[in-house]
């Protein structure tokens, strides 16, 4: 399993340690110009700000071939 994540503060790294698989960040995933995730399961861990999801994320999800 591959766990995608984004953190600000540390504690969705935390959280994707304890669920465990092979982490990737997203802040360096983006800066590639294809992005392509292929596994059984692919997990995103990241925070909620105002009930949506951070920018970036965002843009990593309209980016990435999953």
């Amino acid at each position: 399993m591959k766990v995608c994540y984004f953190t600000a503060t540390g504690n969705c790294l935390y959280v994707a340690k304890r669920i465990g698989g092979e982490l990737k960040s997203i802040p360096k995933r983006m800066k590639q110009d294809r992005i392509a995730r292929s596994d059984d399961a692919v997990g995103i861990v990241c925070p909620v700000y105002c009930g949506e999801l951070p920018g970036m994320v965002r843009a990593f999800l309209e980016k990435a071939s999953i």
